[in-house]
């Protein structure tokens, strides 16, 4: 005798109204409706898993270094009458391949954060060494923008890199296209290389370049975060200084170049969005001759205090 279902004794609007009703009871007993027949489970399961959130924390037992293939498990889902588990936000660090085949495998992400950060360099490299196989970060980066992104572009308003360190994650103009067809993008966090002008190597795109596309792909842009990177530089002289000041040397540099005439671009309208940029933050405003000119800036609004000092540049790099 083949099983019955619920629909074949009610109406669905009866087994609707059920749902509804046991939604203000017991939340245990409204979970376990879905194991009644699969007409019930069809509709308990999308309002049981559409506000979970999945944390992991990273503590001595190790067992966050599963995170991806954890992901790559929700795709399949939990019981025959599952479609997976999409999630609409995910916040990572770093990016290995089982989670790149977990976003390709539906549509519908809102936010997406790679932010290594929270993972030592040591515990970052182990756990890529040993999930990631020979899938470098340039194989990562390039599907993430030209599979990934495209999967997910009706939907995704947040998308944000990082992790500042050198690498294949910085903007390049061939990922650009991946970002522009996300016309939704609220907030876009990008890692952008500034280099030193003797290292013009890939991956670098001139600032007004990136600010006129952003302006005119973006149309709902509100925030854009420039996370910028270079190669350490050697300070020639008889005194070295720390990381740590080098890098607020860096910083002023990239706040100089942001405000500079370089960095004047075209755009079919002054941009909306607020740029974050070297512990500052800065505005839009026209260029040129006026505001009829097509031409715009971004200057200043808010300096961070850590940056105030002279930098002094010559032949030899900059102190």
């Amino acid at each position: 005798m083949a099983d019955r279902s619920i629909l074949d004794i009610l109406s669905l609007e009866v087994v609707e109204l059920v749902v509804q009703e046991s939604r203000k009871c017991d939340r245990k007993g409204f979970h376990d409706l879905r194991l009644v027949c699969k007409a019930l489970n069809k509709l308990v399961e999308p309002q049981v898993f559409s506000t979970v959130t999945i944390q992991f924390e990273k503590d001595e037992t190790e067992k966050w270094k599963s995170i991806p293939e954890f992901l790559t498990s929700l795709v399949s889902g939990t019981s025959p009458y599952d479609s997976g588990i999409h999630l609409q936000e995910l916040n990572v660090g770093p990016l290995l391949q089982p989670i790149i085949d977990y976003l390709l495998s539906y549509s519908g992400l809102r936010e997406f954060v790679l932010d290594p950060s929270d993972w030592d360099n040591e515990d970052n490299e182990n756990v890529t060494h040993q999930s990631q196989d020979h899938q470098d970060d340039e194989n990562i980066a390039h599907q993430f923008f030209h599979s990934v992104l495209p999967m997910h572009q009706s939907t995704i308003q947040t998308v944000a890199f990082r992790n500042t360190n050198p690498g294949s994650w910085a903007i390049a103009q061939p990922y650009l296209e991946g970002v522009f067809l996300c016309k939704n993008l609220e907030s876009l966090t990008l890692v952008y290389h500034f280099p030193i002008e003797e290292d013009n190597r890939p991956p670098t795109i001139a600032l007004a370049d990136l600010l006129s596309k952003i302006s005119d792909n973006l149309p709902r842009l509100q925030t854009l975060r420039l996370c910028h990177t270079r190669k350490h530089e050697i300070i020639f002289g008889p005194d070295t200084i720390e990381r740590s000041e080098y890098t607020r040397l860096v910083s002023r540099l990239f706040l100089i170049h942001i405000t500079g005439s370089k960095s004047h671009f075209p755009a079919k309208r002054q941009p909306q969005f607020i740029l974050h940029a070297a512990g500052s933050t800065f505005i839009s405003a026209p260029a040129g001759l006026g505001s009829g000119s097509g031409h715009y800036r971004f200057e200043l609004l808010y300096r961070d205090d850590q940056l105030d000092g002279p930098v002094y540049i010559d032949d030899e790099g900059f102190y």
